[in-house]
């Protein structure tokens, strides 16, 4: 199932209203309904009380627990976007220090040359 589905869901949860929620994605509303009815079958359970004539829809229990889950889902993959998206913004730079000449050496055999290894954009 593409991540795009639960978010949309979520929206349609939050706002109650196909339209509305459509709206706020961008996107049109025959397009999103069908994605509703594509989780729906997928997980074979109907997460949507429907009533004729009226534009609010609520969630069956499965449809809350499934929003819960949801939830969680699409947090869990923001923080994995975030934490990946930090391997490819390494820190650069320069870094100015001053150490005791006593100190000189351990500093640099004990800390410099590791850091530097860790981060070759920092000079």
């Amino acid at each position: 199932m593409d991540f795009a589905f639960y978010r949309n869901f979520i929206t349609v949860a939050e706002t109650g209203n196909l339209s509305a929620a459509a709206k706020r994605l961008g996107i049109v509303q025959p397009a999103l309904s069908a994605q509703m009815k594509a989780i729906e079958r997928n997980y074979g359970v109907q997460l949507f009380k429907m009533q004729r004539g009226k534009r609010h829809i609520e969630l069956t229990e499965a449809g809350e627990t499934f929003l819960q889950q949801a939830r969680q889902l699409c947090n869990t993959e923001d923080d994995i976007s975030l934490r990946m998206q930090a391997f490819g913004r390494r820190a650069a730079g320069t870094l100015r220090f001053s150490v005791s000449h006593v100190r000189t050496d351990y500093f640099l055999r004990s800390y410099l040359i590791p850091f530097a290894k860790e981060n070759p954009g920092i000079s």
